[in-house]
């Protein structure tokens, strides 16, 4: 049974107010009203101010450790372990709270900005350095180790890493706040008194702060459900995280083999050769297993293509892989059902919360059917994130907009999750011209302190990079297109070129590697100035055995190409796996809406003469295992590769996976801005 979560405890890589699932929110304020209601809001002067400070905390929360029944050693409670940094202050003042988590494989923030200027140049470290710097912006700043990471690892008293569980992380979290509202210097009761902006009398929600988030990557993923399930939560700034882990992990029922076996090996700690704290991230069983399975101690992790490989190596008790703690991910692992692999991924994002509303179950027994509450929420997202691509996020941005949020953006920027294998390197946050940091200080401004700014009426509603995909290892030159709304598919009306195949065919042998691609014409390019912007779909997609057949299960990597001369072009360097069969959707994703086939979002600028289509390849690196050499031993997997450590990225010059594919209304989204309706190019 899910347990009632109402705001009261119940118990990477490298470099949304109205109804909820918990019934009415009502009592909230205005934004623009709020600092003349909030008590102790007005300014308040004195001659001598406290200094900023932070302080490292732990909780015991009543939840235990883990909830797999077959894990060992399981404690009734789990320590969590945070850091609370304040910020400049009179006597009295109170302040906004922030609350901030990391990314996987990583740890909280501890300390506040040492000089109060942004340094950082990526966007990842360009979030978390974000972080630090919030107390000089008049915040309290809330930053915590998920259970399994840091310090609130089993061995302090921790919990296992579960992939934000709703019923293990959101509601540490839950906890956590609570702390936060007890000893809050107005209404709390607790010792620290805290600089704590409270709201309870004013809004009847138990325990309320007024709060905000950000984080990335997995610090983006609680951020979620956390509002969803917690009236408390005023705005959220996600970076860089999932909608549906199934479709960020086994998109078209294949399985994403190149950066699964990276968030793995970041798991291991074999990434951070200086530290001790190793692995980096204590799993809970099923996750433990599908990493030894797909991780780099698995010399035959390449030889698991599909949902199919994986489901039947992790049902196998006589496999290595399962049978023990080969990977040393935490938990020992043992045999996996894919029910059980299902469940844990599909039931950790918004994709699940989605499901809820469109088929009327309520969250908990007893409870109304659930619905989004209207949250406001500022998604920022890579177009070239090789883990969670930029149709993610648009994904989440059109869950929350649909919700009636009052505020709800969308910005895409050159970083997030980088392949090094691919030689991929982070840009910054920006989106083209426009700088994202700057709008996000604007953001929790308007939104936590009702102050509006011309930074904050600058954020546009979308904005999409269009920067050129780089070359390997550089950084392409910024430029973004500013949009009134989200293209998806074929467009129309001024502006606007028209790009729809109604059907096409393309066969790949095992010549076709990333070399050599098939390629297969969409639209031709005339005049310049055009860009490619939103997300390619497509009605069908069939993929059948090739001739000769291959010893492997066919699957298709698709992505948008452009030929340009005697070059293609990988759009954003994203590819999506089709594994054989027929697909007139996206497959796990299990909505009433999901009606044709969305590809990954992406951003490009275009020239006369461009050929725009889809590419079609044998194999890629962006789906290719890491291994360890420890462990390969010359063996090569389906894709006919090996890739030894540190950081040689894998050999993709052969491939066995020959197949022949068709398709339906495949509609590219092309316009040119300046005369597209609403839409502006962004340079710096």
């Amino acid at each position: 049974m899910r347990l009632r979560q109402c705001g009261v405890s119940t118990g990477l890589l490298i470099g949304v107010l109205g109804l909820s699932a918990c019934g009415d929110s009502g009592g909230r304020p205005s934004v623009e009203g709020l600092l003349s209601t909030v008590p102790g809001s007005a300014a308040i002067s004195c001659t001598t101010k406290l200094p900023r400070s932070a302080k490292d905390y732990t909780l015991v929360v009543n939840i235990p450790s883990d909830s797999d029944p077959t894990a060992a050693n399981i404690t009734p409670t789990t320590k969590i372990s945070y850091t609370v940094m304040l910020p400049e202050r009179c006597p009295g003042e109170v302040f906004p709270v922030i609350v901030q988590s990391h990314g996987y494989s990583g740890t909280r923030q501890k300390a506040i900005d040492a000089d109060g200027m942004a340094a950082a140049t990526r966007h990842f470290a360009q979030i978390d350095e974000l972080t630090t710097l919030l107390p000089y912006k008049g915040y309290v700043v809330l930053s915590y180790d998920e259970r399994g990471h840091g310090e609130s690892k089993p061995a302090n008293g921790g919990g296992y890493a579960r992939i934000i569980d709703n019923e293990a992380e959101v509601r540490d979290a839950q906890a956590i706040l609570d702390w936060m509202w007890d000893n809050a210097s107005t209404g709390g009761k607790g010792a620290e008194q805290l600089p704590v902006q409270t709201e309870h009398a004013r809004t009847g929600i138990a325990k309320d702060i007024r709060l905000g988030s950000i984080g990335l990557s997995y610090g983006g993923g609680f951020q979620l459900p956390l509002a969803a399930l917690d009236p408390r939560l005023d705005t959220i700034v996600p970076n860089g995280t999932w909608h549906n882990l199934l479709y960020s992990l086994i998109p078209g029922d294949a399985t994403k083999n190149g950066f699964t076996s990276l968030l793995c090996l970041l798991a291991s700690g074999a990434t951070d050769t200086s530290s001790t704290d190793k692995p980096a991230v204590i799993n809970t069983p099923v996750v433990a297993t599908a990493c030894n399975l797909l991780g780099p101690t698995n010399a035959n992790a390449n030889n698991i293509r599909t949902r199919a490989d994986l489901a039947a190596a992790g049902a196998d008790p006589s496999n290595p892989a399962v049978n023990g703690n080969t990977g040393n991910q935490g938990q020992t692992s043992r045999a996996i059902t894919e029910n059980e692999v299902v469940d844990l991924f599909f039931g950790h994002g918004m994709a699940f919360f989605k499901k809820l509303e469109q088929t009327k179950q309520p969250y908990a027994a007893g409870q109304a059917p659930f619905k989004l509450r209207p949250v406001p929420a500022l998604f920022i997202q890579g177009n070239r994130d090789s883990l969670f691509n930029l149709t993610e996020a648009y994904l989440n941005y059109s869950y929350f907009k649909a919700a009636g949020s009052p505020a709800t953006r969308i910005l895409s920027t050159e970083g997030g999750h980088m392949n090094p294998f691919a030689y991929q390197l982070e840009g910054s946050a920006n989106c083209g011209g426009f700088d994202t940091p700057k709008a996000i200080y604007a953001w929790f401004d308007f939104q936590l302190k009702g102050i509006r700014s011309a930074a904050y009426d600058a954020i546009p509603e979308v904005c999409i990079s269009v920067a050129d995909t780089p070359a390997p290892s550089t950084l392409p030159a910024p430029a973004a297109v500013k949009l009134a709304s989200f293209p998806v598919g074929s467009l129309s009306g001024t502006g606007a070129q028209a790009a729809l195949l109604a059907n096409g065919t393309a066969a790949v042998t095992p010549q076709n590697v990333e070399t050599m691609p098939a390629f297969v014409k969409v639209t031709d390019i005339s005049g310049d100035g055009y860009v490619i912007a939103g997300i390619p779909t497509l009605d069908s997609i069939t993929v059948a055995a090739g001739t000769p057949a291959s010893a492997v299960t066919p699957v298709a990597y698709v992505g948008v190409g452009i030929r340009r001369g005697g070059s293609l072009i990988l759009v954003d360097q994203q590819l999506t796996p089709f594994v054989m069969g027929t697909h007139s959707n996206n497959r796990n994703f299990e909505s009433t809406d999901n009606i044709r086939v969305l590809l990954p979002g992406v951003g490009e600028q275009l020239q006369s003469g461009d050929e725009v289509g889809l590419v079609f390849y044998c194999t890629h690196v962006q789906y290719q295992s890491v291994i360890s050499s420890s462990v390969a031993s010359g063996a090569a997997g389906a894709g006919g590769q090996t890739n030894p450590l540190p950081f040689s990225p894998p050999n993709v010059t052969s491939c066995i996976n020959n197949y022949n594919v068709s398709f339906t209304n495949a509609a590219l989204p092309i316009l040119l801005p300046g005369t597209y309706p609403g839409a502006t190019l962004s340079r710096p």
